[in-house]
């Protein structure tokens, strides 16, 4: 007779759905819907003088998410190193929360959930956003 899983297995695996799908539902309906640009999009242009975050309205500079959206949208197009360019950390926290999420829909605790971790992952997490804010004031995004 098998044993009955963990009391928390339950939440667990809605909670891995539920954080992949944060990364897989964006793409997927991107793609669905066409919005994806024609051709990659380090072409497309904007229109001068709009930027849709306020940080960057305000101080000029990048945020640490500025080309966030266009990063998701070349994603969606299938063109994972134009996403890249783009914002790398918005790459990464796609396939982190993919990562994440499919693990835990597994009922697998990912290295960096284990117990204790919580002020690493964040000392790691915070360099990652200070070194993509750096590369995209470099770069002038």
């Amino acid at each position: 007779m098998a044993s009955a899983p963990p009391a928390d297995a339950f939440p667990g695996r809605i909670a891995g759905l539920a954080l992949a799908g944060l990364s897989a539902v964006p793409l997927l309906a991107l793609r669905a819907f066409g919005a994806c640009p024609v051709g990659s999009p380090l072409a497309a242009a904007e229109a001068p003088g709009f930027a849709l975050c306020l940080f960057r309205t305000v101080s000029g500079v990048p945020c640490p998410f500025c080309g966030g959206t266009r990063a998701t949208m070349a994603l969606a197009g299938g063109a994972p190193g134009d996403a890249f360019l783009w914002n790398p950390l918005a790459v990464l926290i796609h396939a982190g929360l993919l990562v994440t999420g499919i693990a835990l829909a597994l009922g697998l605790r990912p290295p960096w959930l284990a117990p204790g971790r919580s002020p690493a992952a964040l000392r790691v997490l915070l360099v990652l956003v200070a070194g993509n804010w750096a590369y995209l004031i470099v770069v002038g995004r």
